[in-house]
């Protein structure tokens, strides 16, 4: 998506009954202008949502925020519908967390890709996850079976080097 009416397009097509966005960052600036403009386009997924789209947006990232009246929020914050704290690197063996799905109900999880931007992906995964009628043990086991897609977060190990392939 990097013009102003695809997702306008897409929507029309498709009709979706979920929508997540997981951020606004600077890779279609080109032809949107700004950040804003990204939002804006990304927001036309709503033109022809079914009446009862269920959406997520992560809290955190600033321009989304501004979708937390017809959206349901995810982020580190516990102020999120779902939010996840004590984080632990684990290397190139993943990163564990706690993903917090309310105020009393909580997992944790070992999402086997490192970086700790994966603990985004596990909570909006989480989210969908629990929006679909899935259970707790169902969506941790997604998480903790998570495999790269070729080209991405893959981890190659020889005798003397270790490599990230993440094109």
């Amino acid at each position: 998506m990097n013009h102003y009416g695809e997702m306008h397009r897409l929507s029309k097509m498709v009709r979706p009954t979920h929508c997540l966005f997981t951020n606004i960052g600077v890779a279609h600036l080109e032809f949107l202008g700004s950040r804003d403009g990204i939002l804006k386009a990304k927001c036309e997924m709503f033109d022809y949502a079914a009446d009862d789209v269920k959406a997520f947006v992560n809290g955190d990232d600033d321009k989304l925020i501004t979708l937390k009246d017809i959206a349901r929020t995810f982020g580190m914050d516990p102020s999120r519908d779902v939010w996840a704290d004590s984080v632990e690197k684990l290397g190139f063996d993943g990163v564990r967390c706690r993903i917090h799905t309310d105020a009393k109900n909580s997992f944790e999880a070992v999402i086997p890709l490192p970086g700790t931007h994966m603990v985004y992906n596990a909570m909006a995964g989480t989210c969908i996850g629990l929006s679909l009628g899935l259970s707790i043990d169902e969506i941790r086991s997604g998480i903790e079976s998570l495999k790269p897609l070729p080209g991405r977060s893959n981890i190659l190990h020889t005798e003397h080097y270790t490599l990230l392939d993440d094109c």
